[in-house]
């Protein structure tokens, strides 16, 4: 289905690589992390499915990251990196999330490292959360095609009432 968030990630792909970071954020079941599978899976030819070429991370998954792990390198060097549902994961107390995302986003960021972020955070929400070091450096590449989009879209998954 081509929902605008596809579109939205594929003209992403168009851009050059200034626009190194693309942030979808919208309701939860409005497409946005099946928009990131589908931007990985065409630039990334499938007998290329390795961490050197795709990478798929999730917030919560970022904090549970011991100091410095092999994993951070890895994430940090792919050619394309999808983090997934930002936002949701728990803030430590003692910053250890924040500075593990600062670093990692300052590593992409500095060496244009394509990188799409789904979250359900609005612009604002976002930046309150993980501070305007990192929303500076996500908003450098809106000038070059990247964004932070907001869907207003309805969730396309289909509840069904038990009975």
């Amino acid at each position: 289905m081509e929902t605008r968030a596809v579109k939205t990630v594929r003209a992403f792909s168009l851009c050059p690589r200034e626009a190194w970071c693309l942030v979808l954020s919208s309701n939860k079941g409005a497409g946005k992390s099946t928009a990131a599978a589908t931007w990985l899976y065409d630039n990334v030819p499938a007998d290329k499915n390795s961490y050197a070429h795709r990478y798929w991370w999730t917030g919560i998954r970022i904090g549970r990251m011991s100091s410095y792990v092999a994993e951070l390198e890895k994430m940090m060097g792919s050619r394309l990196l999808v983090i997934d549902d930002l936002g949701v994961e728990h803030l430590d107390k003692n910053g250890h999330l924040l500075a593990r995302l600062d670093e990692l986003i300052d590593w992409r960021y500095s060496n244009y490292l394509r990188t799409i972020i789904t979250t359900n955070l609005n612009a604002s929400e976002f930046k309150d959360r993980y501070g305007e070091r990192i929303a500076d450096r996500i908003r450098e590449g809106f000038d070059h095609g990247g964004s932070f989009t907001e869907f207003k879209d309805s969730s396309m998954r289909t509840h069904k009432q038990r009975e």
